[in-house]
């Protein structure tokens, strides 16, 4: 598949999804419609989905490709999956317990940030440790 069709493709799939929130967040504040929106949004979401799907087939990673991705994991630092594992559960559950104690949900999803960053930390400082 050429790169220009690809970037076309998930140009088209990417404003599908966006479409969705906006159409997602006009039932809500315009016609207090939550449980249309989401239907609507939903279905034009499936489109999209089957977007990417079908340009994955094209993009299928040669077998070079997988070997280079199998040195990279080979790189990675020891127990670091374990601990991103750990990382990313432990953030879920503090979202639910500060979301539903605070009932902030617009707000405390910044959680996910967060916890992003220390991923990226985590991962630096470990691989400082083993080199």
């Amino acid at each position: 598949m050429k790169k220009e069709k690809s970037a076309f493709l998930l140009a088209i799939s990417v404003s599908m999804y966006i479409f969705a929130a906006v159409i997602l967040l006009a039932a809500d504040n315009i016609y207090d419609k939550d449980e249309l929106g989401i239907v609507i949004a939903a279905l034009i979401c499936i489109p999209p989905t089957a977007i990417l799907v079908y340009r994955s087939q094209f993009l299928a990673k040669s077998n070079s490709d997988l070997k280079y991705d199998e040195e990279l994991l080979e790189a990675r630092p020891k127990y670091f999956r374990t601990i991103a594992a750990l990382l990313w559960i432990a953030c879920a559950f503090v979202y639910m317990i500060i979301s539903s104690l605070t009932e902030a949900w617009s707000v405390t999803w910044i959680i996910f940030f967060i916890t992003l960053g220390l991923h990226n930390i985590i991962y630096h400082y470990l691989s400082r440790v083993k080199s």
